[in-house]
């Protein structure tokens, strides 16, 4: 059994120690059915609403009216049964769907079309995108808010209605081209990609140009469109009026021209300043700045000195063409800019001296008069002369400038080279010792250094005009390098009558000394000989020892033939 609580009224006073009994409990058999129904028996008696009252009045108290008094038993309320149609465990009015179990208050949202749990909102949750239709409604992709059914086509490869096809807007105009595959047009069946081409200020064809192949001057304007001359790229509908007899801008007049100015000359008639009525052809020129009487000149009659400025437009001085507004200062004691100042400069490099003061480079500030003079290529004292006080020998270089020796005048940077041990030339290279043809004599020594053939010492050909040995004389004959015949030939003396070196000293292999063995006292006969210049030497051994020895054998030679 379960309660069934139904709701009841009471008559009789209230008060005192009578209790008014609203509610009456009865036992409703279940006839077999679970606890679940029993739960639901329960669950639907909460829902009940309860019953009115008839109330009385104490004794005491005011009656109640005529009618009202005919009331004296209780007034049951109408009893309202609660259903739970679909079984979910909930009745109506709360269950929105009462013949769904699967709808009611709480019950899980699923993308159906239907509110599952009776909140009042549909498919809440599903609409990712939030273009107002989920994925359940249609929407083939609730991720992008521009794609859902009935939203506009765009030529963008996505299927923006959802109705399965891709970039389809409609073909309003029913010329086989919509948007996206071309027409430029679609409200104009004429006008389509492919389509003729015709003279009629459209681009019937689609291609980005319009009347094509009906502009012969190329001007962008074809007859249709208003050309009056398409043959002149210069007369066109939006050209500008010339004063030249024709229609330039195709509007019917020729040289049309309004006297905007009202002085009674158009710009067709020479006006050169249709906006101003002082200015016209004839016109009394006058120091104003404007060219008056249309002569191409301005203030003419009023520039003196032919500078190009007037007194009128700001000429100081209009006897001298240097003085004007347009000049620039100098320091002359004038004001040749006419800016009423003279001579104005200003200190460009701060060191308080300006270039009218004297300042000698007023972009340097460690430059001007009075400045210390330092070794660096410049004046900085502005006396007209440059590391004045830093050339020690005169040569016109500064250490600073270059010179690798400022004690030697004939040492300084481009000085010509000459055999003196110095790098003459301050090129970092001492000359005197190069050997630029690699014969073995330097630079100093060679008489002729471009020439490997030709140093001292070298056999020196007769008669060939040449001196190979650097003697200072070409050879005469064979054996004889000079008109004295002494060349140290095969037979061992000088050729000459002497036999002797030539020297003061004595004599050199003569013919008592025919294995090279010395006589005299000269440096030759004792037997070494020397030169030197500039630290280079050349020394052989004693050949008189050696010639001792070529007359010990000399003489067992002669021993042996006698026996």
């Amino acid at each position: 059994m379960v309660e069934h609580r139904q709701l009841r009224g009471h008559g009789g006073p209230v008060g005192g120690d009578q209790a008014v009994r609203d509610e009456q409990r009865h036992r409703v058999p279940l006839h077999g059915r679970g606890s679940g129904q029993r739960h639901l028996l329960e669950r639907r008696e909460r829902h009940r609403r309860p019953g009115r009252r008839l109330l009385q009045p104490a004794p005491g108290q005011l009656q109640l009216p005529g009618p009202l008094q005919q009331l004296r038993h209780p007034v049951r309320a109408p009893r309202r049964e609660l259903t739970d149609n679909d079984g979910d465990g909930e009745c109506q009015p709360l269950d929105c769907d009462d013949n769904d179990p699967n709808v009611y208050p709480g019950a899980a949202e699923s993308c159906n079309g239907g509110d599952d749990d009776c909140d009042g909102l549909i498919d809440e949750g599903f609409d990712a995108d939030n273009d107002g239709v989920t994925s359940c409604g249609g929407d083939c992709n609730d991720n992008n808010g521009n794609v859902y059914p009935g939203a506009g086509e765009n030529c963008d490869g996505i299927d923006n209605d959802c109705n399965g096809v891709l970039d389809d807007p409609p073909d309003t105009d029913g010329d086989g081209f919509n948007t996206c595959t071309g027409d430029c047009s679609e409200g104009n069946a004429s006008v389509y990609p492919g389509a003729p081409e015709t003279c009629n200020t459209t681009d019937d064809n689609c291609n980005g140009q319009v009347d094509e192949g009906f502009d012969a001057d190329g001007d962008g304007f074809s007859t249709c469109g208003g050309d009056c001359d398409d043959g002149d790229a210069s007369i066109n509908p939006s050209a500008a009026e010339a004063c030249n007899g024709i229609d330039d801008n195709c509007n019917g007049q020729i040289d049309e021209n309004a006297d905007l100015d009202g002085d009674g000359v158009t710009n067709c008639n020479g006006d050169c300043d249709d906006n101003n009525a002082n200015v016209y052809p004839g016109a009394t020129e006058v120091c104003d700045g404007a060219d008056n009487d249309c002569n191409g000149t301005v203030d003419d009659g009023f520039d003196v000195d032919g500078d190009g400025y007037s007194t009128c437009t700001g000429d100081c001085n209009d006897n001298s063409a240097a003085i004007n507004p347009g000049a620039t200062e100098a320091c002359n004691g004038f004001d040749d800019d006419c800016d009423g100042q003279v001579d104005e400069a200003t200190d460009n490099d701060g060191d308080g001296v300006t270039g009218c003061g004297g300042d000698c480079d007023d972009n340097d500030a460690a430059v001007y008069p009075g400045a210390s003079e330092i070794c660096d290529g410049l004046d900085q004292d502005c006396d007209g002369d440059v590391d004045e006080g830093f050339d020690g020998d005169g040569d016109g270089y500064a250490s600073c400038a270059g010179d690798c020796n400022d004690n030697v005048d004939t040492v300084y940077p481009g000085a010509p080279e000459v055999c003196d041990g110095l790098d003459n030339d301050c090129d970092g290279v001492n000359a005197d010792f190069e050997d630029v043809d690699g014969d073995g004599s330097p630079v100093c020594e060679d008489c002729d250094d471009a020439d490997p053939d030709r140093y001292p010492g070298a056999d020196d050909i007769p008669n060939d005009g040449i001196d190979q040995d650097c003697d200072g004389a070409d050879a005469t004959e064979s054996g004889d390098d000079d008109d004295t015949g002494d060349d140290d030939d095969a037979t061992g003396d000088d050729d000459d009558a002497t036999g002797d070196d030539d020297d003061s000293a004595g004599d050199d292999d003569d013919a008592t000394d025919p294995f090279g063995g010395t006589q005299g006292t000269d440096a030759e006969d004792q037997g070494d000989r020397e030169y030197s210049t500039f630290g280079c030497s050349c020394d052989t051994a004693d050949r008189g020892t050696s010639g001792a020895w070529w007359l010990v054998l000399a003489g067992l030679v002669g021993v042996r033939r006698r026996r």
